[in-house]
């Protein structure tokens, strides 16, 4: 059993009106700077192209941003900074996502471009989008990202086989979106996170 571990089992739950979410929260707040330290948790400035790792990185100047926090702190982050953000008994992070509560399938939008052009099923689904409309959507989503004061990035594999796995960074201001991305992609080490580099593919 690591430390971690030992706070979840100090907790104590056997007293009839005790409140399990305070406590939680009260534990996450007693590990959230060993976590950090655990991970290398790293605040800095997006504009630093040097420790962002990508010219895309460049474009969000000014902007805090918080590199692979480590679940405990997404939790922490989510917990104090968006309305509606709960624990549930059996641990998990319930958000409010606002009016958009599923997949919107029919907005899905593909660059029709001459390299993957005859590769996909276009159709009411796979709907063509110029590379002009997706570079003016891409330079307004970048704009948004701008406006907010803290941005997480994410950065992970796509494919457990490292043969043909690709390296995935997400860049978003939500910490319940990071800690989804966290749980949806391949965690590097802290060995594998001094060599990621440049990503395949930026979310």
């Amino acid at each position: 059993m690591d430390g971690q571990d030992k706070h979840w089992e100090n907790m104590n739950l056997g007293t009839p009106d005790h409140d399990f979410m305070e406590e939680l929260k009260k534990q996450l707040h007693s590990i959230i700077s060993q976590a950090s330290q655990q991970a290398g948790l790293d605040v800095t400035d997006a504009g630093d192209a040097e420790s962002s790792g990508s010219d895309f990185m460049t474009q969000f100047s000014g902007r805090k941003t918080m590199r692979n926090p480590p679940a405990p702190v997404l939790y922490e982050y989510a917990l104090r900074m968006e309305r509606g953000t709960n624990i549930v008994n059996g641990g998990a992070l319930v958000a409010l996502s606002g009016s958009k509560t599923g997949r919107s399938p029919k907005d899905k939008r593909i660059v029709d471009e001459a390299t993957t052009r005859d590769e996909i099923w276009w159709g009411p689904v796979n709907i063509k989008l110029t590379e002009r409309s997706f570079l003016i959507n891409r330079e307004r989503a970048v704009d948004y990202l701008n406006t907010r004061p803290l941005l997480f990035i994410i950065d992970g594999y796509a494919g457990w086989d490292p043969k043909y796995r690709i390296k995935v960074r997400v860049v978003c201001e939500r910490a319940y979106h990071a800690l989804f991305m966290t749980n949806m992609l391949i965690r590097p080490t802290r060995e594998q996170l001094k060599e990621f580099g440049e990503p395949d593919y930026t979310i």
